[in-house]
Parts: C-alpha cells; structure tokens; sequence
C-alpha cells in the first residue's frame, strides 16, 4: 500500500506544478521600475500601453537561452515592426558582465532592451524581478498585455516554432 500512496503523492506533486504554471496565465504581472543597460529606465505599467510586451528572463552563460535566441530573433523581425510588440530582456548575469550581455546582444541581433537583473529592485526592498514573477529556472519568457497587465501566455508557449503561432494569435487581440 505504500508504494500506491507515494505514487499518488507524486502524481499530486505534477499536477499542482502544472497548475501553478496555468495558474499564472490571466495574473497580474508584477510591475516594476529598472534601469536597462543602455541607461533608460523602463517602467512596465507604462512604457508598455498599446502592445504586448514578450518579457524574456536569460543569461549569456545559459546553453538553452543562447538556443533561443534565433527564434526570438525571428519573430522579433516577423511581428516587431508593426508597433504592437515590444521585447525586453532581463538578463540574469552579473552587474560585472555588462559589457558581454552588450556584445552577445548585438552579436546575436538582440535589439531590444535588456535590464539586469541584479540591479533591479521591485519594491524598494531588494527583490529581483526574477524573484517577483517566480522564475526558478531560465530561458523563462512571458508574454504580458501592457494594456491590461495581465499574462497571457509563458514558458513553452514562447519557445521554439510555438513562439510566433502565440505572437500571432495573442497579436490578432491587440488592437
């Protein structure tokens, strides 16, 4: 009977780790106020009004998110020009690295804005935007609606040939 139990236990365990991931989709995003690398500061709540925003938490020293560079490229020069879509980047690497994430950033086509992370602070007591939205492992995309600040798609959905078809179809929304 054990053995039954702790097999209901983990399958309990995956389904709530599936909720909380589904969960997120319709929340609130997490406002925030930082200064990205180019030296502007970036206000979620209201630089964002009129198109959606793909926020995308990376590092240059992360093999997956380098590997998701090309299809974020892609769709940025597929949907990016037509004043509903804006990218920002929240790099996970150090204040010390500012210089690489600006080289990799260019060297890769990455033109839109990208923050550090390490330097944020959501609420005036240290949290990390990383930290605000939950994310425990990275490339963690979310795409958020700058209108209404809410999520509307995340994780598997921004990633691979799954990320322009959710471009697309949340696009078709904004008008």
């Amino acid at each position: 009977m054990k053995p039954l139990r702790f097999a209901f236990v983990l399958a309990f365990v995956a389904c709530a780790s599936a909720f909380a991931e589904s969960e997120a989709l319709g929340e609130w995003a997490v406002d925030f106020k930082a200064s990205a690398i180019d030296g502007k500061t970036v206000v979620l709540s209201s630089d964002f009004k009129g198109k959606l925003v793909l926020m995308d938490f990376w590092a240059t020293w992360c093999e997956p998110c380098m590997e998701e560079v090309p299809s974020l490229v892609a769709a940025w020069k597929k949907y990016g020009s037509g004043g509903k879509l804006a990218y920002l980047g929240v790099t996970l690497d150090s204040p010390t690295d500012v210089k690489k994430v600006k080289e990799t950033a260019t060297a890769n086509g990455m033109s839109w804005q990208q923050i550090l992370d390490d330097l944020s602070d959501v609420d005036g007591k240290g949290t990390r935007i990383s930290a605000a939205y939950k994310v425990e492992g990275i490339p963690a995309p979310f795409l958020i609606d700058g209108d209404t600040g809410r999520i509307v798609a995340r994780d598997g959905e921004l990633r691979g040939a799954s990320l322009q078809r959710t471009l697309e179809a949340a696009l078709k929304t904004k008008k």
